[in-house]
């Protein structure tokens, strides 16, 4: 399937705006800030079921964009071209296989995007994998809601956890998600479900990592709110810092741990009392 890779101009100030309001096109497949553009890859036949609406948003910020067609065998090249290592805390480097290993990091994650989300590179996926160390992770179940490339699963495992459940709704990110598990020597280590939070009706996890958009956490909060055990941990990003106030609204039932903030970005820290 070929995608179309679109290039977005705008104002320097504008780039996190940019960014948070496209994000809400779930068909997006990845977004790639460089200098002074924005580079948004998605499949040929999705962009067309919304180029209007697209064209309108950009169109309303008089920003420019211009697009073309590249074949999908040549994806990974677009991405390696602006995919470099990534430091976490100084305690884990998240690198592709084709970068040489940094041993002055005590962990790192071997990470092949292809057409999945989810890099660290992306202020929301930084500061999930910045607050994970915080929490415990030995004998916890944890669900990871919308994996893309299973990045954050696999630092769940880093960190201690072995009960770990993926889901995700494109059968692309599960592909991709095992590729990278593959990577990392953990390979079939958990389940990984095509689908949505009903493929997992019925069962309970002490800690939620979603990191997702927020029309997506506010439908499923309250399902989110029941899968979460007592004294269980949530985990919510992808979240602007103007829609803070909507978040605090649909998880008020939770306590409320602490906010993160990185760029126009947040991240939520919920506790199930």
């Amino acid at each position: 399937m070929d995608h179309v890779e679109i290039t977005l101009n705008y104002s320097p100030v504008e780039a996190e705006v940019a960014i948070g309001l496209l994000s809400q096109f779930e068909q997006i497949l990845s977004m790639q800030q460089v200098n002074d553009h924005l580079l948004v890859y998605i499949q040929e036949d999705h962009f067309n079921s919304i180029k209007n609406d697209f064209k309108t948003l950009i169109d309303s910020f008089n920003w420019s964009s211009e697009e073309k067609i590249i074949p999908y065998k040549n994806w990974n090249e677009e991405w390696e071209k602006n995919f470099n290592p990534i430091a976490i805390n100084d305690l884990c480097l998240v690198r592709a296989d084709f970068h040489v290993p940094d041993y002055n990091y005590k962990h790192e994650i071997i990470l092949n995007p292809k057409n999945a989300f989810g890099t660290g590179h992306h202020e929301t996926t930084f500061i999930m994998m910045q607050s994970m160390p915080r929490l415990d992770w030995k004998n916890k179940r944890c669900l990871d809601f919308g994996t893309g490339t299973g990045i954050l699963s696999i630092w769940s495992h880093i960190l201690g956890c072995r009960d770990i459940t993926a889901i995700d709704n494109t059968a692309e990110s599960i592909e991709n998600t095992k590729d990278n598990l593959a990577q990392n020597g953990i390979a079939e280590a958990y389940p990984l479900l095509l689908g949505s939070l009903e493929i997992v009706d019925n069962q309970s996890f002490d800690i939620i990592l979603a990191n997702i958009n927020r029309n997506v956490l506010l439908e499923y909060a309250d399902q989110l709110i029941t899968k979460l055990t007592h004294k269980g941990h949530l985990l919510l990003s992808g979240i602007l810092k103007e829609d803070e106030r909507m978040i605090r609204a649909a998880y008020s039932h939770l306590l409320l741990m602490d906010v993160s903030f990185k760029g126009e970005w947040c991240l939520f820290h919920y506790l199930k009392p």
